[in-house]
């Protein structure tokens, strides 16, 4: 009895239902949709008995405008006359007396985003806190077969490049780094670019379009202006007796940038020997080739950045020295720089020139944590959980490059770890060993960031970390420390050709 009774019901609904008619929006047409906005002319499509006359109502912002559609094949479909950007609107579909309604309908611009996981990964709590909207903006789009994007083939496409977004520690593997912001925002700047034509918005690039053979450097020229930051080994060159990188006997060394223009990047070839040639040039040839967002080569347009070694928990010299701050940006912008906590907050104005910006702040007691906020205009860069106090920097050779506790191990070095959590205003920032052949003024790299203790203590001085807290015990207010030592190396080397000359030494240091 039970089951007849069911087929009975769906028999009758089924019935009424083919009776008096069907009338609905296709799927993806819901209530808090957005519709493409004007110039373009919106489609709305939906299902229906076969033949039936379809009025589509659209009303709201005191207008109201209605359009007719038939029945055919099983589908109905209007293009609506174009709409300013705006809303809301409800969108009401009407047979005779059935009615399909979808209310709180916005026009605008509207997106179909594709892809692999990528794409896929969603929302979580990573860098939610996060109020850094300073993105030194990579800009390279390309596509495998095609070449580079928009081209005649694909003018209405553009991609991202996130090959200077490493995440080491993702769960996800390296194909997927958790910063997604920078990954929209590079997006965005094509969108703008592409779809809304943006004159000032560099998305692409930069590009070389010239490059100089000398004997002693090779000089690439960009299309554009760029920001550089030194690196001795993210350009290689091909050394070929034949002039081939295909010679059996061709090998790639690195080409340390040696010096740069607006528009130029001079490179050392010195690695060659005197008996091959530069056969080719490559950039940024490994898996996940810069460390996060410090390519050493990127667009100036809208370029804001402080020099590498300024960081979240830093700490900076406290008074009555003045704390200088300083970055990159394009040439000419106005730089503000605020600094904020401890209910007090300073203002300060500087002028890019030559790439940089300084400013020397106020004098500040010891003490924070602040926030150090530089913006151009909608651009920022933040520093976060900033002390001040005092800076030491900790040079020598063997003896001070000793570590805590990894390789050889000081005396109770385990204990000395769990100590160095009590000490969470001693910071720490430790550069990497690394060489160049000209004067540099930032750190090609870093090896250590500034770290709060104990993360990261195990690989850095034990010297210098000893020194700095015994005098915290003594001061009882922040100390920095900043590791910057190599064994075996004599004093000469830490020293540029320009400062051995003047103290007549450089001949000396040469022999």
């Amino acid at each position: 009895m039970e089951i007849k009774l069911c087929v009975f019901f769906l028999l009758v609904t089924a019935s009424i239902h083919d009776c008096d008619g069907v009338l609905r929006f296709a799927s993806y047409y819901q209530d808090h949709m957005v519709l493409q906005k004007s110039p373009e002319r919106a489609v709305v499509w939906g299902y229906g008995s076969e033949g039936a006359q379809v009025s589509l109502t659209l009303s709201g912002q005191n207008q109201q405008k209605i359009s007719q559609a038939t029945v055919t094949n099983g589908t109905w479909r209007v293009s609506l006359d174009p709409v300013e950007a705006g809303g809301p609107y409800n969108v009401t579909a009407a047979v005779q007396n059935i009615r399909a309604v979808l209310t709180d309908v916005l026009f605008g611009d509207v997106w179909l985003c594709g892809g692999q996981s990528n794409m896929v990964f969603q929302l979580s709590t990573w860098k939610k806190e996060s109020k850094s909207d300073a993105f030194p903006n990579i800009r390279w789009h390309q596509t495998a077969d095609t070449g580079f994007v928009p081209n005649p083939r694909m003018q209405n496409t553009f991609m991202a490049v996130a090959m200077d977004l490493p995440d080491e520690r993702s769960p996800y593997n390296p194909i997927h780094p958790r910063d997604k912001q920078d990954v929209a925002f590079r997006l965005s700047l094509g969108a703008r670019a592409v779809a809304y034509g943006e004159q000032d918005v560099a998305f692409r690039g930069p590009f070389p379009s010239q490059i100089l053979s000398t004997p002693k450097y090779l000089e690439v020229t960009y299309d554009q202006e760029v920001s550089v930051t030194p690196s001795e080994n993210i350009f290689e060159i091909c050394c070929s007796e034949s002039e081939s990188p295909w010679d059996p006997k061709a090998h790639w060394v690195p080409a340390p940038i040696m010096q740069w223009g607006p528009t130029t990047v001079q490179l050392s070839t010195s690695l060659c020997s005197p008996t091959e040639q530069v056969a080719a040039l490559r950039y940024a040839w490994r898996d996940w080739p810069c460390d996060f967002k410090a390519c050493p080569i990127y667009s100036a347009n809208g370029v804001l950045r402080f020099a590498s070694y300024y960081q979240d928990h830093m700490v900076l010299q406290k008074s009555p020295e003045r704390a200088v701050v300083w970055g990159y940006g394009s040439e000419g912008a106005q730089v503000s720089l605020t600094l904020s906590g401890q209910n007090q907050q300073k203002i300060s104005q500087a002028t890019v020139t030559n790439g940089t910006w300084r400013v020397s702040l106020d004098p500040v007691e010891a003490g924070g944590p602040y926030n150090v906020t530089a913006a151009v205009q909608n651009i920022t860069a933040v520093l976060t959980d900033v002390l001040f106090g005092d800076v030491w920097l900790c040079g020598g050779q063997s003896n001070m490059v000793f570590q805590v506790s990894r390789g050889y191990k000081i005396f109770n070095a385990s204990e000395e770890l769990k100590r160095a959590a009590h000490y969470p205003h001693v910071r720490t920032l430790m550069a990497s060993q690394k060489k160049s052949e000209t004067e540099q003024t930032d750190l090609i790299d870093i090896q250590i960031p500034w770290s709060v203790q104990p993360a990261n203590l195990a690989g850095f001085s034990a010297v210098c970390w000893l020194f700095g807290r015994n005098l915290y015990d003594k001061l009882q207010y922040p100390i920095g420390l900043v590791e910057s030592c190599w064994g075996n190396t004599p004093i000469e080397a830490w020293s540029s050709a320009r400062a051995l000359q003047q103290c007549g030494l450089l001949h000396e240091s040469k022999s």
